[in-house]
């Protein structure tokens, strides 16, 4: 076997071992726990029973870890964006909100 084509493969290996430890969680990584299951099961009631969060709020992604919640999308504003955040901080057993939420810009776009 050529040594290059196993080098390459092994380099290959490494590299994508490395941009898995440094992304985000994905709804795929969702762990089994039923702890971690229990918070994302209260979060989610939690966001489609609060009327002030628009159906784009509701549908952010959410994934528990050992209590590490994770949160990814758009959402409709500042406002909404601070209102998921407390929303998920007042879930018995969430110790820490890693908040990849994404909400327009206050300041209107520039005209070129």
């Amino acid at each position: 076997m050529n040594a290059l084509p196993v080098a390459l493969l092994l380099a290959l290996a490494g590299l994508t071992s490395a941009c898995e430890a440094t992304s985000s969680p994905t709804p795929l990584d969702q762990a089994s726990a039923p702890d971690d299951l229990a918070i994302l099961g209260r979060v989610r009631r939690n966001l489609v029973a609060d009327r002030a969060v628009s159906l784009r709020g509701k549908n952010v992604v959410v994934v528990v870890r050992s209590g590490i919640v994770t949160l990814r999308g758009d959402v409709a504003s500042a406002a909404e964006h601070d209102a998921i955040v407390t929303i998920v901080a007042s879930v018995p057993g969430t110790v820490r909100i890693d908040d990849h939420l994404v909400a327009p810009s206050s300041k209107p776009m520039e005209e070129s």
